[in-house]
C-alpha cells in the first residue's frame, strides 16, 4: 500500500513537472509573438501616408503626365491601384490579428499558431513595403 502511494505521488510529480515545462515554454512564446508585432506595427503610419500619396498621384495623373509624357499612365494606374489595395490589406490584416489575438493564452498550440500568423503577416508587410518603395520612388 505504501508503494502504491509513493508511485502515485511520483506519477503526480512527473505529470506536474511536465505541465510546468509546457507552461514555461508557452510563456516564452507570447513575447516572441509580440516582438514580431512590434517590429511591423510601426510600418502602418508609413503605409497610411503612402496610400494618401497614391490617391494624390492618381488624382493628378493627367498633370503629372503633361510634365513627363514618357510615363505609361495605364501601367502606373495599375501598379498604384494594386499598391493601394495591398497597403490597405496589410493594415486591415494587422487590425484583425490584434483584435483576435489573446496574449494571455496559455495554450502552446494557440501561441504557435499565432506566431505563424504574425510571421506570415511580417512577410506580407515587408513585401508591401518593398512594393511601396519601388512604385513611389519616381514620385518623390
Amino acid at each position: 500500500m505504501n508503494t502504491t502511494k509513493i508511485l502515485s505521488l511520483l506519477g503526480a510529480f512527473v505529470l506536474f513537472s511536465c505541465q510546468n515545462a509546457d507552461n514555461q515554454e508557452q510563456h516564452d512564446l507570447s513575447p516572441q509573438v509580440i516582438e514580431v508585432h512590434d517590429e511591423i506595427m510601426p510600418m502602418i503610419p508609413g503605409f497610411d501616408k503612402a496610400a494618401l500619396k497614391v490617391d494624390s498621384i492618381l488624382t493628378n495623373l493627367d498633370s503629372i503626365y503633361a510634365e513627363n509624357q514618357s510615363l505609361d499612365t495605364a501601367e502606373i494606374t495599375k501598379e498604384l491601384t494594386q499598391l493601394k489595395s495591398d497597403l490597405e490589406e496589410a493594415n486591415d490584416r494587422m487590425m484583425v490579428w490584434m483584435r483576435e489575438y489573446a496574449p494571455d493564452s496559455l495554450d502552446n498550440d494557440y501561441q504557435e499558431s499565432e506566431m505563424k500568423k504574425i510571421s506570415e503577416l511580417r512577410e506580407f508587410f515587408h513585401k508591401v513595403s518593398e512594393q511601396k518603395d519601388k512604385n513611389l520612388h519616381t514620385f518623390q
